[in-house]
């Protein structure tokens, strides 16, 4: 104001006084600021305005007023003809495919998991309602197809190559050379003699069980017994009983009565 005290040789003063104001009357402040143009970001700007009375210093009267600004990325911008702005478009798109590409996809898959699950219940069901005289591998229309000659792929014949004869007189000299000379064929047994052979055989055999079966009997009539080895008798110790052997003459246990009735 002009009737304002504030100091000299400052630009864009922040305090001053204003002196002899009559009571009971108004004063009205108005405060100006340039709100700034080139941030980067958005923001707040606050401005206080603090009045003091002599009469009474420490009572202040405090007001604020705030006010917003934009940034330099959320500034309108004033219209211009230059066409269309591909590269917005395109920085626009690619951000809301990196937003919504997680939610698409997994609309895709579960589009095609349900697609899916519809023709297996559908052909299921089509299965379940087929009798099974109805079930059939090939269609009505290609019945008569059995009934068609088969073409046989012709086999190509392998040509056969020619062999070298050989001369007998030159293979029988190679084979006596590899593996010698023929032994000469032996003359057969006769017979007769293989079975005279076969007798006497028989009767010596029958002579030897013969003599060994009396040497036995007679070791057992004369009371010889077979002795343990000595490594048995180390061992454990045998308690040796003589048992006695029948003797060879066929007397009765009892004696005879001679008495007659």
């Amino acid at each position: 104001p002009d009737i304002a005290v504030y100091e000299e040789g400052v630009e864009y003063p922040r305090s001053f006084e204003i002196n002899d104001i009559p009571l009971n009357s108004n004063f009205t402040i108005r405060a100006w600021v340039q709100l700034p143009q080139d941030q980067s970001t958005n923001g707040t700007v606050y401005v206080n305005t603090t009045i003091r009375s002599r009469l009474s210093p420490e009572l202040p009267f405090v007001h604020t007023s705030t006010g917003d600004y934009l940034g330099v990325s959320w500034q309108p911008q004033p219209n211009s003809d230059d066409g269309i702005d591909w590269g917005g478009m395109a920085d626009t798109v690619a951000l809301y495919v990196k937003a919504w590409w997680g939610v698409v996809a997994s609309i895709l898959v579960a589009g095609v998991i349900i697609y899916k699950a519809v023709i297996d219940r559908e052909r299921r069901l089509e299965q379940e309602g087929t009798l099974p005289y109805q079930q059939t591998e090939n269609s009505a229309d290609d019945w008569m197809s059995q009934y068609k000659e088969k073409e046989v792929a012709e086999i190509p014949t392998a040509t056969v190559q020619p062999t070298q004869s050989v001369p007998k007189e030159a293979y029988e000299a190679m084979f006596r050379h590899q593996h010698g000379a023929p032994e000469p064929s032996r003359t057969p047994v006769d017979t007769n003699l293989v079975s005279a052979a076969t007798v006497v055989l028989d009767a010596r055999t029958q002579e030897a069980k013969k003599s060994q079966a009396d040497s036995l009997l007679e070791s057992i009539e004369s009371g010889d017994r077979h002795q343990p080895l000595e490594a048995n008798r180390e061992i454990l110790p045998v308690k040796e009983e003589n048992v006695p052997l029948p003797s060879s003459n066929n007397e009765p246990n009892e004696p005879m009565d001679d008495l007659e009735f």
